[in-house]
């Protein structure tokens, strides 16, 4: 049986200063925003309205704390002397916040407003190789009502990053409206700190163990894939998509992050796998309605996609 991975050690202060090697994740996302620094299809942004008096000294301040206890908002990517992508941590300094004043503007037009501005925020590229990939704007609506909006680039974060930044924002806003840093407890290990863990972890042999694997289940014979699709490509990605929730009983949820927990793979992961009989099941009713209209019909031309839902592990 395959034992666990050692523990994920902590860097030394002399060493965090130095360059550090990016996680494979993040080395995806350095190559595509290396193609295009323009487009925004990597940024992850979310937007609260916010009721009643907003103490803007100390929304500022919250955000100051999460930069000084999250190194990855105060990191920057830049390529090393030999081309290969690397990370340096910055010092920690003031996150800029923007204040966008609507209280002028007739409230059925006011909603639209707050939307493209929102949009706009999003979509301004972030620059990694300078930093400042934590962008915060509070859009004001009312004397007592505002919204505030989040984007961050996906190299520094993902969907859990958000939540928990959320809510650490949300602690340490009313901790410093009492004159107080927020108690919360320490960070064990950062991001930069699993990097160098990941790298030195499949370079002791796991990296062969997996790859070895994936040849066995593969095989040599790759045909090419040719992949029916119900509408031409366009020359030009849109990165248009559509989003599908559900909930999981709470009984199944802690099953599968139990399981997450003791085997070590990610809970989307597990998540996939207890969907994978639905899908498999809606992709073979989608293969059968797509052959009884193609031996029915006089004239087929279209291809119908036989993919399944947009849910992350689907």
């Amino acid at each position: 049986m395959r034992g666990r991975p050692a523990p994920i050690a902590v860097l030394p202060a002399p060493r965090r200063q130095q360059a550090l090697p990016l996680s494979h994740a993040q080395e995806r996302q350095w190559f595509l925003w290396q193609l295009d620094p323009k487009s925004a299809a990597y940024h992850m942004s979310g937007a609260l309205r916010l009721a009643g008096s907003l103490n803007a000294d100390a929304l500022r301040a919250a955000l100051d704390d999460l930069v000084v206890r999250h190194e990855s908002l105060r990191t920057v990517f830049r390529a090393g002397p030999d081309g290969v992508g690397m990370q340096w941590i910055k010092p920690a300094g003031a996150l800029p916040l923007e204040t966008i004043d609507l209280r002028h503007m007739p409230a059925d037009t006011q909603d639209a407003e707050v939307a493209k501005e929102a949009r706009r925020l999003k979509a301004e590229p972030f620059d990694l190789t300078q930093g400042g990939l934590l962008r915060v704007a509070r859009i004001r609506t009312a004397e007592d009502a505002q919204v505030l909006v989040v984007a961050m680039h996906h190299i520094v974060s993902d969907g859990a990053s958000m939540q928990l930044l959320i809510d650490e924002l949300a602690a340490g806003y009313a901790a410093r409206l009492r004159g107080q840093a927020a108690q919360l407890p320490p960070v064990p290990v950062q991001y930069a700190d699993y990097a160098v863990w990941q790298r030195e972890w499949l370079a002791a042999g796991e990296g062969e163990r997996q790859l070895a694997w994936w040849r066995a289940q593969l095989g040599n014979d790759h045909p090419v894939l040719e992949l029916r699709t119900d509408r031409p490509r366009q020359p030009q990605a849109g990165y248009r998509a559509a989003r599908h929730g559900f909930q999981l009983p709470s009984a199944l949820l802690g099953a599968l992050r139990g399981l997450a927990q003791t085997e070590a793979p990610p809970c989307a992961w597990c998540c996939w796998r207890a969907c994978r009989p639905c899908c498999t099941a809606t992709r073979a009713r989608k293969r059968s309605a797509s052959a009884l209209r193609s031996r029915t019909a006089t004239a087929w031309n279209s291809s119908v996609s036989s993919g399944c839902s947009s849910t992350p592990w689907c």
